[in-house]
C-alpha cells in the first residue's frame, strides 16, 4: 500500500469511523492479525498523529473480532480471500493467488469449488486461472498493462499480428488495461 492510499484510509477513519472491524487469531498471549492490516496501520497513524490525550487514548486500540480455531492453512486461506477481494489487486497478482491457494487446498480443483470457498464469482475464477496458465508474454502484457511496446518490431507485419493475438488472449482472460500494439 502506498502513503497517499494509507492517507485515504486515515482520512476515512478520522471522518467516518472504522466500519468493519480487524480480524484476529489468539497465538499464545498475542494476536495475530488475518484481516485489516491497512486498517490496523492507518489506527497507528492516527494514534502516532493525535494532538490530545483523548483522540490518543481513542485510537489506541482497535476494534476486533477474534476468530476461534484459525489455522495456519485457514488464516492463509482468508488472507488469499481478502486480497482476492481487494479493487485495486492486478489480475496476475489475483490470478497467481488462486494457484497458490489450489497447491494448498487440492480439493479446490474447480472455479466452482473456489467460488465456494471464497466468495468470488466463478466467471472471475475461470478468466484468472486461465490467465495463470497464459503464456509469459500474456502474463507480462497483462501485468503491464499492455500486449506490447506500441512500436513495430523489426520483423513487421508477423510480430504486430502475434502482438494482437497475445493482446485479444490477455483480453479474454481478464486484462482490462490491456490494449492490441499498432
Amino acid at each position: 500500500m502506498d502513503n497517499d492510499e494509507l492517507a485515504e484510509l486515515v482520512r476515512s477513519i478520522e471522518e467516518h469511523g472504522l466500519l468493519n472491524p480487524i480480524l484476529v487469531r489468539r497465538v499464545g498471549e498475542k494476536y495475530q492479525v488475518i484481516s485489516g492490516h491497512r486498517r490496523l496501520a492507518a489506527y497507528r497513524r492516527l494514534q502516532l498523529a493525535a494532538k490530545t490525550d483523548a483522540d490518543k487514548a481513542k485510537y489506541a486500540a482497535i476494534p476486533a473480532r477474534e476468530l476461534p480455531h484459525v489455522d495456519d492453512e485457514q488464516m492463509l486461506l482468508l488472507g488469499l480471500t481478502e486480497n482476492l477481494l481487494r479493487v485495486d489487486i492486478s489480475p496476475l497478482d489475483a490470478a497467481m493467488g488462486l494457484v497458490q491457494l489450489r497447491r494448498l487446498r487440492p480439493a479446490l480443483s474447480s472455479a466452482n469449488k473456489i467460488a465456494e470457498t471464497t466468495g468470488l464469482q466463478v466467471d472471475k475464477i475461470k478468466r484468472l486461472l486461465r490467465l495463470a496458465d497464459a503464456p509469459e508474454v500474456v502474463q507480462k502484457g497483462v501485468q503491464e498493462g499492455t500486449a506490447g511496446d506500441g512500436r513495430p518490431g523489426r520483423k513487421g507485419a508477423a510480430r504486430g499480428r502475434r502482438r494482437r493475438r497475445a493482446a485479444a488472449h490477455a483480453r479474454s482472460v481478464g486484462g482490462s488495461r490491456v490494449h492490441a500494439a499498432s
